[in-house]
Formats: C-alpha cells, structure tokens, sequence
C-alpha cells in the first residue's frame, strides 16, 4: 500500500502527539503503520507493543503474537485433536 495524503497527515498527527501529550518521539515508519492501521481500522499486529501502547487511549488496537503463544500452540493443538 503506498503512502497516500491521510496516511502522511494521520502519521504527522501522531507523531505530534506522542511528542506533545506523551513526550516520546514516535519514529516515521512507526507512526506510518500506527496510522495505516488507525485508518483501516485493523489491528496492528507486532512483537514491540512498548513503541505503540501510549496510542491505545486514541483507538489503535495492539496484538502481540508471542505474549499468546503458549495459549495459540495448545488452542492448535486442541483443534488438531478435534479433527
């Protein structure tokens, strides 16, 4: 997906948020997935919640795979079972 104007004005936003109300520097290619996913309205899916968890108070929705991997393996396992 190429970075379109919402996409650069919504990174923007956010990057002066966190700075502002946070006081933490967001990285551009952080804020561009941030922004993307708030767009999308999708769950933004990463190992480095700690970057992004300050913009959970304005909607972006986290997903760390792998603080769930015991849960998933042996929900996985009990499928295959089942089957």
């Amino acid at each position: 997906m190429d970075v379109d104007s919402k996409v650069a004005l919504k990174a923007a936003e956010l990057r002066a948020l966190s700075k502002k109300d946070y006081n933490r520097k967001l990285k551009l290619p952080d804020a561009i997935v941030a922004a993307t996913a708030l767009l999308l309205s999708a769950v933004l899916v990463t190992r480095n919640v700690e970057d992004f968890k300050h913009l959970r108070r304005h909607g972006l929705h986290l997903y760390n795979p792998f603080e769930h991997e015991k849960d998933n393996s042996q929900r996985f396992v009990s499928e295959l079972e089942q089957n």
